[in-house]
């Protein structure tokens, strides 16, 4: 008789042992470890052997556990990257995203930090000529329009506020950090590791020593909680 479903499994081999891995009456993850010769951990076959062979069994399913977990967590967005980078709506009224990456939108997020530090705030034209020196741009093709449209996204998204009775604004608390982390990480890290990763991405076997590079590269990059 077929059944009406199909309950899907893992499985992991070596040599005579085995890891499963499954729902459990379809709410619990069961993770079931057979060792049938403790000669595949290097542990003698002796009765009094067994609580090493149970300690090992039980070692192989915490470090599966983990690393699956890091897997989970492993995501490229989260709820605070994906309010900047797609669309939302303030009051009704729509605020274009932000795209991460995207040259206006990087120097947007640069001129935000180097103006941070006027105590009167900056102002449309203050910051319209640093967008324009950090793309590389004549300023008339930096228009006024452009910038307007830029200050409106960078406000609708909470990054700055108005200086209340002025056409000047002044980063928000939160707004500073976010502009300071995602130019920071670009400029430290995105461009210079993407630019050795090369053209094809690192073979199976490479894949530690990508991961211990990366790891060093995070470290040196040197960015500040």
């Amino acid at each position: 008789m077929l059944s009406t479903y199909t309950l899907p499994s893992i499985t992991f081999r070596y040599r005579h042992s085995t890891v499963k891995q499954y729902q459990k009456e379809g709410r619990a993850l069961r993770t079931e470890t057979t060792i049938n010769d403790a000669y595949d951990l290097g542990i003698g076959r002796r009765l009094d052997n067994l609580p090493a062979v149970r300690a090992a069994g039980a070692a192989v399913n915490e470090r599966l556990l983990e690393r699956e977990a890091d897997a989970e967590t492993a995501r490229l967005d989260g709820p605070e990257l994906t309010d900047l980078v797609r669309p939302t709506a303030k009051k009704e009224r729509r605020v274009p995203a932000l795209r991460f990456g995207d040259p206006r939108v990087m120097a947007l997020l640069a001129a935000v930090v180097m103006h941070a530090h006027l105590p009167a705030g900056f102002s449309d034209a203050q910051l319209r000529r640093h967008v324009a020196a950090l793309l590389s741009l004549p300023l008339g093709e930096c228009t006024s329009a452009r910038m307007t449209y830029g200050l409106g996204r960078l406000a609708g998204h909470g990054l700055i506020a108005r200086v209340e009775g002025t056409n000047r604004y002044r980063p928000t608390a939160d707004g500073l950090r976010q502009a300071a982390f995602l130019t920071r990480i670009a400029d430290r890290v995105l461009d210079p590791g993407i630019a050795r990763c090369g053209p094809a991405a690192p073979p199976g076997r490479h894949w530690q020593a990508f991961d211990r590079s990366l790891g060093v590269l995070l470290e040196r990059a040197n960015i500040a909680a």
